[in-house]
């Protein structure tokens, strides 16, 4: 699937009749490196329980700032939306993912987009003020205010989605910080959170769970992406 040169989706369809349950997945590397080419890890394992998946590509930074780059992919999960009955797709079982700076594109797209089911939010920043000033910020250009700006933490969704919110026990105490703070966040105004620490996991493997029904991660993702539901 194809929006523009920089924008594309690879699909993933499960056998079987549908409609199925999709997964929208995007990719991190701190906005500026990697691609979906790098992170269809989890996608038969997701298959395999019955779940089309679609990982998300955009452009990265510093050709992109980081606000074109959350249009980018509020427009891929809205496209994947309007393809629904095409993909065999459930209109109403369609959750965003994302891990690290996927995971705050996966928050500001629930920002953005109407009738997605949930969000499966996975070792996110939440919070960029403190990107400002390190090597991180180099790519991006942010100062505070525009910082603010784009943190999903206290920025509304679209409606009060059920959300799993994880981060890996093998992490550094800012992503333990921030899974914390931004779950919080979202209890206060009435989002239905689960959060968990995934045992034994770290940055780059936690995605591996996403449809692991052996984890306690796969078994969140997968509940919520057949059922709507959080257990």
């Amino acid at each position: 699937l194809r929006l523009a040169p920089s924008e594309t989706i690879d699909w993933f369809s499960p056998p079987g009749p549908g409609p199925h349950p999709v997964l929208i997945y995007i990719h991190g590397g701190y906005w500026q490196e990697l691609s979906k080419s790098e992170s269809a890890f989890m996608v038969m394992d997701l298959l395999r329980e019955g779940i089309g998946v679609a990982v998300v590509d955009y452009q990265l930074a510093p050709a992109a700032r980081l606000e074109a780059i959350i249009d980018q992919c509020a427009a891929a999960a809205n496209h994947i939306l309007g393809l629904a009955a095409d993909l065999g797709a459930d209109l109403g079982r369609m959750v965003v993912a994302g891990s690290s700076a996927g995971a705050h594109l996966a928050a500001m797209v629930l920002g953005q987009v109407d009738r997605l089911a949930g969000g499966v939010l996975l070792s996110g920043v939440y919070d960029l003020r403190p990107l400002v000033g390190t090597y991180v910020n180099d790519a991006l250009g942010l100062d505070e205010s525009r910082a603010a700006a784009f943190s999903p933490l206290g920025r509304p969704m679209r409606s009060l989605t059920p959300l799993v919110v994880a981060v890996g026990e093998n992490e550094t105490s800012e992503f333990h910080r921030q899974t914390a703070e931004f779950a919080a966040d979202r209890r206060s105004v009435g989002h239905p959170v689960v959060e968990l620490r995934a045992a034994g996991r770290h940055h780059f493997d936690i995605p591996y769970d996403l449809g692991n029904a052996r984890s306690a991660l796969g078994r969140q993702s997968l509940g919520l992406l057949r059922r709507g539901v959080l257990s």
